[in-house]
């Protein structure tokens, strides 16, 4: 009993639906026709070839009237369900465009972050590569400020300092690295303090004349600053489109449920 009184309520809330929801034209009025048509002789052949096969006349008919009735519920929220989602089929379109461009935006965000975070690394290894290296260049110079103060001649000491580090300018950055290779061998093997003294003085002026590459560092914080800023641009315009997607997305979403809040005009 309790299954027939499902079924009765299922077929009612489908009338209800099939009463209220919709608005029906020409076309959306044909195919009900047909629906009708069709579950009217569905109803028969059930009654007919399967369920009742040895009624006939009037009760044949009352039968078949009887299964035409939920057949037709079924087979026109079937109809109603197809037209209206093909209805409802630019406001989906649309939605999901938005979304994937949503989405396609976030992951543009993400590979920003993830650049900027990348690029202060490199900051900071430019930083602390920065400070070692002046800390060296500062060990050098103390070398040979040192070296010239010692000892009753740092005239004569001045004199050959400036004489070195006109030499030393006068070279490329291949033949400082040739200079610096050859006072290392130079300095493996001297003994002689006063000789090692003036090699290890050379040795931190070709350090200092090579100190151009202490702009290496500045030029990567330089970069990174520049890469910086770009992105961060970068991420201001896509975070403004970002703003007009999500605005444009929330506006069909609203269309959407305006739509599906009042009565679906099928045609």
């Amino acid at each position: 009993m309790w299954l027939v009184g499902m079924v009765v309520a299922a077929l009612l809330l489908g009338t209800f639906r099939l009463t209220t929801r919709y608005e029906y034209g020409p076309r959306s009025r044909r195919l009900l026709g047909l629906a009708l048509g069709v579950s009217a002789a569905l109803g028969f052949l059930l009654v007919d070839l399967w369920l009742f096969p040895d009624l006939s006349g009037g009760y044949q008919v009352l039968a078949a009237a009887g299964l035409t009735l939920p057949v037709f519920v079924v087979l026109a929220l079937v109809v109603t369900e197809v037209l209206r989602l093909r209805k409802q089929e630019l406001f989906n379109r649309e939605i999901s465009a938005l979304r994937a461009r949503e989405m396609e935006l976030e992951k543009t965000l993400e590979d920003v972050d993830r650049r900027v975070r990348r690029e202060l690394g490199r900051r900071e290894e430019a930083e602390r590569a920065a400070r070692s290296l002046a800390r060296d260049l500062e060990v050098h110079r103390e070398r040979v400020e040192r070296w010239q103060r010692e000892g009753g001649a740092a005239r004569i000491r001045s004199i050959k300092v400036e004489e070195w580090e006109r030499e030393l300018r006068s070279l490329d950055p291949a033949g400082l690295r040739e200079r610096r290779a050859l006072l290392e061998r130079e300095l493996r093997g001297v003994a002689d303090p006063d000789r090692r003294a003036q090699l290890e003085v050379q040795m931190s002026l070709a350090v200092l004349a090579a100190s151009g590459d202490a702009d290496r560092p500045r030029s990567v914080m330089r970069d990174v600053e520049q890469a910086v800023s770009e992105a961060a641009k970068e991420r201001r315009e896509i975070e403004a489109e970002l703003g007009r997607v999500r605005a444009e997305l929330t506006l069909w979403q609203d269309r959407l449920r305006e739509f599906l809040s009042k009565e679906i005009e099928l045609d």
